[in-house]
């Protein structure tokens, strides 16, 4: 007995570019053999990935069968005679091609003749061997060969640009033929089962579907305690061929594999350098049996779950937790509310969590090239959340502060944000000495140069402040740089002389940084790029 099952998407799970899907139908069954039929499925639906279940006491699944039903708009006695005009006109474009050629070949040929007769015929006339009617018989015929090539190439261009547009109009109906036939087309799942007894029967049809996809999107909230807000987003999309209604929707970090199969090493093999044998007998290689064997390209990443086979069919799974890692370090995020998917491929956006983040704030400066003070906040992922690739907004309070790339960061990593300028930290860079040393110190001349930053707090709260600054890099061994003094004395001073200072600035203090580098080189030697800065 077939019966169709009436079915409603109760789950998807969002990967990357496809979909899993999950759909629901009770129906009851007698005693004894019977087929399900889920109609209509869209034609984006993976075959090969159609997995059933179902719960009823005593009920075995027998097999399941994935059929595709077309509904063909144009008869094949229709496109036979539509792609056997194409074969005719393409036939007589390809006539005119050949004509087009031998019309240029002799223009090309009544070209060359001209430009060889004309010399020889000035000649000839100048000889007397030949008369001015000769010449102007030749010229003539020269010329009147020619129109008449000429003519008869644009003629032909003129036809085959018609011949152009009956093949593009012919071969556009086969494919929007073929285009509605597709969308009209789909797929129908077939279940076979065995029931001991008549029962109430809740079967389940799993299978994955491409043209969907999901996108994280973040909002970083700087709160007023020093904590960080992170809002997980999700731009969800998909053409798959149908609609998902509001129900529980999964989004996956998982890659769905394109092969089943694993790679696997060859022998790499070294030998003697043989000289190439002569050609006369030299043998064609015997095709390798490896390369005739052709490699499934199905979805393995159904291949974990189980074939329906007559096995008592399994109980109903239970409830997952909001936020599920697998096994191969992949996350599924379980939206709480339920959200609504039209096929439509336009992107709808749903919230994934909210979780609250310990931030360590931190101002940093460069006063050499710009005496602003940034906000900075390394944060803490303290959630199981994994935080992906996407785009993030800032906001400072209520502030929007600007937009930022995150990059992959698991729980328990760290990551920078910048909040952006904060004009209650001002900062000022200043040359306070610039000279030239008058000691004699044989054929060397030194530079001396003083530096002050001032740092003034006008926040309510003491601060940290990391401060960067830089002395010349000599790339000449003549040439020589070195800090003379610092107050207080940087932290940190790399090998490109790079300075770094962190001080805790008080609310309503001052403070400056001060300090002295000298640069000496030889007498007379001029050097570059000293500038002051």
């Amino acid at each position: 007995m077939s019966e169709a099952i009436e079915t409603t998407i109760v789950g998807v799970t969002v990967f990357s570019g496809q979909a899993r899907v999950v759909r629901r139908g009770r129906v009851a069954l007698p005693a004894g053999q019977s087929t399900l039929l889920v109609h209509k499925l869209p034609s984006s639906l993976v075959m090969d990935s159609v997995r059933a279940s179902g719960l009823g006491a005593g009920v075995k699944l027998l097999g399941v069968d994935v059929r595709t039903e077309y509904v063909p708009d144009l008869s094949d006695e229709e496109a036979a005679a539509v792609r056997e005009e194409i074969r005719r006109l393409q036939q007589d474009d390809q006539t005119l091609q050949d004509e087009d050629d031998l019309k240029q070949k002799r223009l090309t040929w009544l070209n060359a003749l001209g430009d060889r007769s004309s010399t020889q015929m000035a000649r000839a006339l100048a000889g007397g061997t030949v008369t001015l009617e000769d010449v102007t018989a030749l010229a003539s015929y020269l010329e009147g060969e020619s129109v008449f090539l000429q003519d008869r190439r644009r003629e032909i261009a003129l036809r085959r640009e018609e011949l152009k547009r009956e093949i593009e109009a012919l071969q556009k109906r086969l494919k929007d033929r073929r285009l509605l036939a597709d969308a009209n087309s789909h797929i129908d799942i077939a279940v076979d089962v065995e029931a001991e007894a008549a029962v109430e029967f809740t079967l389940d049809v799993e299978y994955a579907i491409r043209g969907a996809s999901w996108k994280p999107l973040y909002d970083l909230r700087l709160n007023d305690d020093g904590s960080v807000a992170l809002t997980y987003l999700a731009t969800v999309k998909q053409r798959s061929g149908e609609d998902w209604p509001a129900m529980a929707l999964a989004l996956s970090t998982a890659r769905p594999a394109l092969s089943d199969t694993l790679p696997e090493l060859d022998p790499w093999y070294i030998d003697v350098r043989t000289p190439p044998q002569p050609k006369a007998r030299a043998m064609m290689a015997a095709p390798s049996p490896a390369m005739d064997e052709g490699q499934a390209d199905g979805e393995a990443w159904f291949s974990a779950m189980p074939m329906a086979s007559a096995a008592p069919v399994r109980a109903a799974a239970p409830a997952v937790a909001a936020v599920e890692t697998s096994s191969g370090g992949a996350f599924t995020y379980r939206i709480e509310r339920p959200v609504a998917i039209p096929a439509d491929d336009t992107p709808r956006r749903t919230t994934v969590t909210v979780e609250t983040l310990s931030a360590a704030l931190d101002y940093y400066v460069v006063p050499g090239l710009a005496e602003e003070a940034y906000l900075r906040a390394t944060v803490t992922n303290t959630s199981e959340v994994m935080i992906l690739p996407g785009d993030a907004a800032i906001f400072h309070g209520a502030d929007y502060v600007g937009r930022t790339m995150l990059k992959t960061v698991a729980p328990g990593e760290e990551f920078e944000v910048q909040l952006g300028v904060d004009n209650r930290l001002r900062v000022k860079r200043e040359l306070t000495r610039r000279e030239v040393s008058k000691a004699l110190i044989g054929p060397t001349r030194r530079l001396d140069f003083a530096y002050r930053v001032t740092l003034n707090s006008l926040l309510d709260r003491p601060v940290s402040v990391t401060v960067h600054d830089r002395l010349p890099l000599s790339l000449h061994e003549s040439i020589r740089t070195k800090l003379a003094s610092a107050q207080p004395q940087p932290q940190e001073q790399t090998d490109m002389n790079i300075l770094k200072w962190t001080v805790t600035l008080q609310p309503g203090k001052q403070q400056d940084i001060t300090f002295t580098y000298q640069v000496e080189h030889p007498r007379g030697t001029p050097i570059t790029g000293l500038d002051v800065r």
